[in-house]
């Protein structure tokens, strides 16, 4: 997903401009900040970095420091896998990737987190808004990048992301920003920053569920 206009995913999302249908299930709209994860997603899991050093604190207390800049991303279902956005340098880039941790044996895996289509793992934007499935086994954050946005979608079970393109938009940080499931969890709708840069994606055709 490095260099978002070539090497994310073609997600074919389509555009909607109608209002929200009442099959789906409403999340938080983010604002021009970046998105914070709740404290009930982290599961008492805390990710510190200080400097070019990290603390990371597991639920039952252990901890762990890594080298490098990195900030909490999310959980396995079984709460033993942590993914964890590694910032990438320069500083203020928003240059990233998604890297994982397994907090029972304290290892963090070498290999970043690849897109499943194209293999990519170095990534650009800040998130904005996230949905996440019941189940927990996908976890939908949107970006925006400094010419378009996207929806990085992660298996955090199976350790895989799928990039979904949004449409060409303005991106601009002005106006709301959020993700909605559909109640059966098969529709995944997105809008970056006003209701004309939005898309509608078709999970099981994008996810091959």
């Amino acid at each position: 997903m490095l260099a978002l206009a070539t090497a994310c995913t073609a997600a074919g999302g389509e555009r909607r401009n109608d209002e929200r249908r009442s099959d789906e299930r409403p999340r938080p709209a983010a604002s021009a900040a970046a998105y914070q994860v709740p404290a009930e997603e982290m599961r008492g899991v805390r990710v510190e970095p200080d400097g070019d050093r990290t603390t990371i604190t597991a639920a039952d207390g252990s901890r762990h420091r890594l080298a490098g800049r990195f900030t909490f991303d999310a959980l396995s279902s079984n709460g033993r896998l942590l993914y964890l956005v590694e910032h990438r340098p320069p500083a203020g880039s928003e240059n990233y990737r998604v890297r994982l941790f397994n907090l029972r044996t304290g290892k963090l895996r070498p290999q970043p987190i690849a897109d499943k289509a194209n293999l990519e793992t170095d990534m650009t934007g800040a998130p904005k808004a996230r949905a996440t499935t019941a189940s927990g086994e996908w976890v939908f954050t949107l970006y925006r990048d400094p010419h378009h946005s996207f929806v990085h979608a992660l298996n955090v079970d199976e350790a895989y992301a799928l990039c979904l393109e949004l449409p060409p938009c303005s991106c601009s940080d002005d106006g709301a920003w959020s993700l909605t499931l559909s109640a059966n969890e098969t529709k995944l709708h997105a809008v970056a920053g006003s209701r004309e840069d939005a898309a509608t994606f078709d999970l099981r055709a994008e996810l091959g569920a």
